[in-house]
């Protein structure tokens, strides 16, 4: 899906580093090594060192394009079934939990003693300063 997008941006003549490579990427991890040589080369293209800083070996565009195809295109198709009762028994794993409930029975254990947070709580916390912290980010 995410291709789908990108590629529209760069049909329509928008597009520069970071869509190439992310193109790219996309095309590499489906098999489309040709396709995904192209985009590497746009990318380098439009900005060498950004590309460079990326890690990638001097050759590995001509490596890419050295590939026999690997690719069959794969298509999917999702089906959107209506849910009852009958088709959540079926795909039902694991223990029953309560509704609104998506927590692995792990994470309920270690919760499990803890308050829950209320209204409130919370608000004196500068919580970009903490999100600094933790990103190590002064």
């Amino acid at each position: 899906m995410a291709h789908r997008h990108l590629g529209s941006v760069v049909a329509c003549g928008h597009g520069g580093f970071a869509t190439f490579l992310l193109l790219g990427k996309i095309a590499y991890r489906e098999r489309d090594l040709h396709r995904a040589a192209d985009f590497f080369h746009r990318a380098f293209s439009a900005d060498p060192s950004r590309f460079a800083m990326e890690g990638f070996p001097s050759n590995f565009i001509e490596n890419l394009r050295k590939q026999p195809e690997l690719t069959t295109h794969t298509s999917y198709r999702v089906i959107i079934e209506a849910a009852g009762a009958e088709a959540r028994s079926r795909h039902a794993v694991g223990a029953v939990r309560a509704a609104g409930t998506q927590r692995s029975n792990a994470e309920q254990e270690r919760l499990e003693g803890r308050p829950p947070i209320l209204p409130g709580e919370g608000v004196e916390i500068d919580w970009d300063a903490e999100a600094r912290k933790l990103f190590d980010q002064h």
